[in-house]
């Protein structure tokens, strides 16, 4: 049961997260060059699985249960460029 609260915390940052970084990119990084958006792209996936490996649920010593692969997926599928 404590993975299930913690699949849909992580999920729920994530989703919180994504609606604030729209709010933002509507209001203000839209009118920024490409450069600028690319490096706030960035900044927003490493931002996102550091909220998420955050609220991670410890299950040893060295092990996480979070879902920090998640932005890194929806970087992947976002962008022009996957390679960058």
């Amino acid at each position: 049961m404590d993975y299930l609260k913690i699949f849909f915390v992580n999920t729920a940052l994530l989703i919180t997260l994504a609606y604030l970084a729209n709010l933002f990119y509507k209001h203000t990084i839209s009118y920024a060059s490409v450069q600028v958006k690319q490096v706030c792209w960035v900044i927003l996936a490493i931002f996102a699985g550091w909220i998420s490996s955050f609220f991670g649920f410890r299950l040893g010593e060295d092990a996480i249960f979070d879902l920090r692969f998640v932005p890194l997926i929806i970087s992947t599928l976002a962008s022009r460029s996957p390679l960058f």
